[in-house]
């Protein structure tokens, strides 16, 4: 016997949409009017409809009845539910019809959506800047750049955020939630959107090329960060020391060196890290994975950006260039050493013996004759300190004894 399918006879005079009943057509008409009798007690939003107020209303209690049984994922709309899941099982049925796009959606309305990038219609004009967007609720969004509302607050810290969404990701910070996982490499992620675009890593997609130098990138806010190494940019400062970064993370860490803060631990040799990007990197080590190869030599590494600094090895390509003395560099961290030669800046001190000393690394490094001393294997009985000092000077183009 075959499927039953209803038959929509009632059609909309303005827009054409078909409906089984009278009774939905009536009330789908009332979007098109400006009549909206259902009003918010919370905010000034009104509605057409009673059920798009009680949706609504689920905006300012938090309350999110419809739960994902894949992931700790909930929504307070079941049709957002519906399009989340898809996520899970790849789903796209809806591809762009455009032949240069490969693009493909879970759902129609996505697919609409999505169209107008292609057309240009960005029908919601911001009325304060040039900013447009294609939906209303973006430019909500957007307006509050303007007026510097952050509605969302965390209940853990002290965060404030202007969307929700922003809110939500944020709280994952606390709980360590990674609730979108890469099947190729099992790296977790916050957001579908983080995931998409780490799969382009995966995919080898790189549209967006650097104009100074040969270095390709998967996303256009990589291509400006990487755009900082070339310019010297470091536009994140230090409030505690000299040190500057040009990027924002970066810092972040770096926060970590004068607070202490090490609160993720490796539980295979206790050693502790600031960041669980940190601890992740670690963990290779002892699992022995270095998946990112050498093709000139049998050489493999735990990071790409490492296999990038090896590459120059083999090409001899020194593209960070001194405007003091015109040494040149294959790597900007090398450059960066080397300028302290210069300018005498070492803002980071020994606490053990008041050395002071231009990089982190380079404290470090000095540091392990603190907790591993070699005078005993040191038959000259020359200080350990003044070895390792000249032999960072020679390393960085500089005579020994400039200390």
């Amino acid at each position: 016997m075959s499927e039953l399918v209803p038959i929509k006879s009632f059609r909309c005079e303005t827009c054409g949409s078909t409906f089984a009943t009278e009774y939905l057509m009536k009330r789908h008409a009332t979007i098109h009017s400006d009549k909206k009798p259902f009003q918010c007690d919370i905010c000034p939003l009104s509605f057409s409809q009673n059920s798009d107020l009680v949706k609504h209303r689920r905006v300012h209690t938090g309350e999110k009845p419809f739960k994902c049984d894949v992931c700790p994922a909930a929504f307070s709309r079941n049709t957002s539910l519906k399009q989340h899941k898809m996520n899970h099982s790849g789903d796209k049925p809806f591809p762009c019809p455009v032949m240069s796009c490969t693009s493909a959606f879970s759902t129609q309305r996505l697919l609409q959506r999505h169209a107008m990038i292609h057309s240009g219609i960005r029908p919601h004009q911001c009325d304060l800047c040039p900013a447009a967007f294609i939906q209303r609720s973006d430019l909500s969004k957007h307006r509050k750049t303007h007026t510097g509302e952050k509605d969302f607050l965390c209940d853990l810290c002290s965060a404030a955020f202007s969307r929700r969404s922003s809110l939500k990701q944020h709280r994952m910070c606390h709980t360590g939630e990674k609730p979108y996982v890469c099947q190729f490499c099992g790296s977790g992620f916050t957001t579908h959107s983080l995931l998409n675009r780490h799969r382009l890593l995966h995919a080898g997609v790189k549209p967006y090329s650097c104009d100074l130098c040969d270095a390709a990138f998967a996303q256009n806010s990589d291509l400006v960060k990487h755009g900082r190494v070339h310019t010297g940019e470091r536009p994140f400062k230090c409030t505690s020391c000299p040190a500057a970064f040009s990027r924002r993370h970066s810092l972040k860490q770096h926060h970590a060196i004068h607070n202490g803060e090490k609160p993720l631990k490796c539980e295979d040799c206790g050693v502790a890290f600031t960041t669980q990007s940190l601890l992740k990197r670690h963990r290779k080590i002892h699992l022995g994975i270095k998946p990112f190869k050498c093709p000139l030599c049998p050489a493999a590494f735990i990071q790409r950006s490492d296999l990038k600094k090896h590459n120059q090895v083999h090409t001899g390509i020194k593209a960070f260039h001194c405007s003091e003395c015109g040494s040149s560099f294959s790597r900007s961290s090398s450059l960066k050493e080397h300028i302290t030669i210069h300018t005498g800046i070492r803002p980071f001190k020994c606490q053990v013996c008041n050395g002071a000393f231009a990089t982190q690394s380079l404290l470090k490094r000095h540091f392990k004759i603190h907790t591993n001393p070699c005078r005993s294997s040191n038959p000259t009985n020359i200080c350990c300190d003044a070895l390792i000092t000249n032999s960072v000077l020679q390393s960085v183009g500089a005579p020994p004894g400039q200390i």
